[in-house]
């Protein structure tokens, strides 16, 4: 996942920067790593599901980022972006990962 990761941090720029366009071309590329990373992580015996986990990340922030760039609400992608950061770091302390570096979205 640190390609998901490079990938936030891009979007975090784009954010600052106001590119909404590069930001939607982002989106999908972004969505894909997080899934990809999800697929190949090893479940570990008692670890929440990932697969739910992934689910609400895509139905929750995620959403709520691209449907926000999708209606050019600069203000609004924002501060999903920094929702979709919090709820990237709340899954990687869910499954008792937190030592995997979420970066930071301000």
């Amino acid at each position: 996942m640190s390609q998901a990761n490079s990938l936030l941090k891009q979007a975090k720029q784009l954010a600052r920067s106001g590119d909404m366009e590069a930001s939607k071309k982002l989106a999908p590329m972004l969505a894909s790593e997080v899934r990809q990373g999800v697929e190949k992580a090893p479940a570990q015996k008692g670890e929440a599901s990932l697969s739910t986990l992934l689910e609400a990340w895509e139905s929750g922030s995620y959403t709520a980022w691209t449907t926000s760039l999708e209606s050019g609400n600069e203000a609004g992608a924002r501060q999903s972006l920094v929702a979709m950061r919090a709820q990237c770091a709340s899954c990687h302390a869910a499954i008792e990962r937190p030592m995997i570096h979420v970066v930071g979205v301000r």
